[in-house]
């Protein structure tokens, strides 16, 4: 929808001085959507690149405020290219969402990185897609990575988007996608 599109941009550009992490992070993670399904690919890589480099200005700095920016424009990116099927570069924004796990796991981040693990794990028992072993291979490294982590996560904290009926979910949750995955290749 450009009407949207041309809002989003309108904050962004309100100020060019301003600093993106001072826009709400689904405004941002909507204008990258916005470009990508217009083909703008590069102007959504240099929004997230942009914030990107203030969150590390930020850490850099010492400032001490967490945030989500870069974490929710990936999971969101991500989640598109998973419902449009494109598995690949989907999981791979997803993956990349929850670096570094300690920071950017939790409730609500797992909740919708589940749904896309399950939603690839269902189509790929029905034969209906493909995904090359480096995919494979990435997520199977992010589940046995949580899964040796787990008592880091056995208390999700609430956080940014999710409403209050899922974050009661515990990091058992987390062996459910796992399972799946080594289930359909037959590495369990």
């Amino acid at each position: 929808n450009k009407f949207w599109k041309r809002v989003y941009e309108l904050i962004i550009e309100k100020d060019k001085d301003t600093a993106l992490l001072d826009v709400p992070s689904v405004a941002l993670a909507n204008l990258c959507v916005a470009f990508i399904m217009e083909n703008q690919s590069k102007t959504a890589s240099a929004i997230m690149e942009r914030v990107k480099k203030e969150e590390e200005r930020q850490m850099k700095f010492g400032e001490h405020e967490s945030t989500y920016h870069s974490c929710i424009i990936n999971l969101v990116i991500g989640t598109l290219y998973c419902a449009k099927e494109n598995f690949e570069v989907g999981i791979d924004r997803i993956i990349e969402s929850l670096k570094p796990i300690e920071k950017n796991l939790c409730s609500d981040t797992w909740f919708y990185t589940k749904r896309c693990f399950l939603a690839l794990a269902a189509k790929l028992s029905k034969l209906m897609c493909v995904i090359n072993d480096n995919t494979l291979r990435d997520i199977l490294n992010i589940l046995k990575n949580l899964i040796m982590k787990k008592n880091h996560f056995s208390h999700f904290e609430t956080s940014f988007f999710t409403p209050s009926r899922f974050l009661h979910q515990s990091s058992n949750n987390i062996r459910k996608p796992d399972h799946a995955f080594h289930r359909l290749f037959h590495l369990a």
